[in-house]
């Protein structure tokens, strides 16, 4: 879960339009790919006046080492006087320790002014579970925003990629106000490599949707077959990584990668 240049500049994009206050949560505790004099330029660039805060460098070593702020400055200097943040496991010093596969407590209902996902949603199994969180998080007025969910050639990252209709149908049908949609591609190195950004409305990507998102028009199919035993069942909600351990204790061989003629 990361925020860097470019999805920064697309939150002081969205904090010009409608100005950021009260409370946010963070669905997973982001690093931010940012220094404060980086935030100041950026801002400036988007005509945003943030509010004046004691910068503190990130609590990942990695970047603070680099100079960038924590999230809790980012926030703040954006406007926000409440900055949460939850996650699975408390390994990053979140405010809340919380699996949105189950239902968040009902004490964080209609508690936030905005709810950003930068990363997290796709390894949560029980989507739909996901969704009726933040719904619930949410006071009446306040803003989901989904940064750069997975939509293409991120395989096996999480367990979804999702189409952009997924998220604009749902909230569409659920009678939210849409205020952007965008779709974007980056590099692996997402925090120094420039992001290309495009407007995203329903059926602009009719032409892309069997094939034709790559260059050489390959395409990537996933086979599983799995037989029920005795003391299978079906209520177990997995945690992304969980089979991972089976194939190092050699449970599972690693097969090869099989080369099959094309007429397969």
């Amino acid at each position: 879960m990361a925020i860097s240049r470019g999805s920064a500049r697309l939150l002081l994009d969205e904090c010009k339009c409608r100005k950021f206050n009260g409370s946010v949560m963070q669905l997973g505790r982001m690093t931010i790919y940012l220094s404060i004099d980086d935030l100041n330029r950026w801002a400036n660039c988007h005509g945003v006046t943030l509010k004046k805060v004691n910068a503190a460098l990130s609590n990942e070593g990695h970047a603070a080492k680099r100079g960038f702020i924590d999230d809790i400055t980012f926030f703040s200097a954006l406007g926000f006087d409440t900055v949460h943040s939850c996650d699975i496991s408390d390994c990053d010093n979140s405010t809340f320790a919380l699996d949105l596969n189950q239902a968040v407590p009902e004490e964080l209902w209609n508690t936030y002014d905005v709810i950003i996902d930068c990363g997290t949603i796709e390894h949560v199994f029980n989507f739909p579970q996901v969704l009726k969180n933040i719904h619930n998080m949410l006071k009446t007025g306040g803003r989901i925003i989904f940064m750069s969910t997975p939509t293409n050639n991120y395989v096996d990252h999480g367990y979804y990629m999702y189409s952009p209709i997924v998220l604009y149908d749902y909230y569409f049908a659920n009678s939210y106000l849409i205020h952007s949609s965008y779709i974007i591609q980056h590099s692996p190195h997402f925090d120094v490599d420039p992001w290309v950004i495009c407007y995203y409305t329903p059926g602009v990507l009719d032409q892309c949707s069997f094939g034709g998102c790559n260059g050489d028009d390959k395409m990537m199919a996933t086979w599983l077959c799995a037989e029920k035993k005795g003391d299978s069942r079906c209520d177990v909600v997995p945690q992304q990584g969980c089979s991972k351990a089976r194939t190092t204790t050699g449970d599972f061989p690693i097969p090869q990668l099989k080369l099959y003629a094309s007429h397969y």
